[in-house]
């Protein structure tokens, strides 16, 4: 889980080091934080609900400069690691493409293609000669 383990700094990652003893939580804080990180979707409510909490204990939990710093900070953390591994899994495709496996080869291609194709707007694609009628 994302939140319960300590973050290490390797040479391959630079990461934040802390965990939820680093901040003035309590166990029902520490509960609702885990659970909102891993579920951003829900709205306060739905969390009081699943986590059998009163709702104004959810809406003052959430509104502890603690828990704020807290969540901050994860989500930094969270969002920090997956950039960071953008390029290993960008270079780890291009290895593939290698692959003596003629499958993995076209897998990884058309996964690359399709990425492309996907992120681009279409005048971009129209003006690469990649954008065709009809295409969807």
């Amino acid at each position: 889980r994302l939140i319960n383990e300590k973050a290490k700094k390797t040479k391959e990652t630079q990461t934040f080091q802390f965990d939820l003893n680093d901040y003035r939580l309590t166990r029902n804080d520490k509960k609702v934080l885990q659970f909102h990180l891993e579920n951003p979707e829900l709205k306060q409510i739905e969390i009081a609900r699943l986590l059998k909490l009163n709702e104004s204990t959810i809406s003052q939990i959430f509104n502890k400069p603690a828990f704020k710093k807290a969540k901050s900070d994860f989500s930094r953390n969270a969002l920090e690691i997956i950039n960071q591994n953008k390029q290993k899994a960008a270079l780890t495709l291009i290895e593939l493409l290698d692959s003596e496996s003629e499958s993995i080869k076209l897998k990884v291609a058309t996964e690359i293609l399709k990425t492309e194709l996907e992120n681009k707007p279409d005048e971009d694609l129209e003006d690469e000669g990649l954008f065709f009628e009809g295409w969807d």
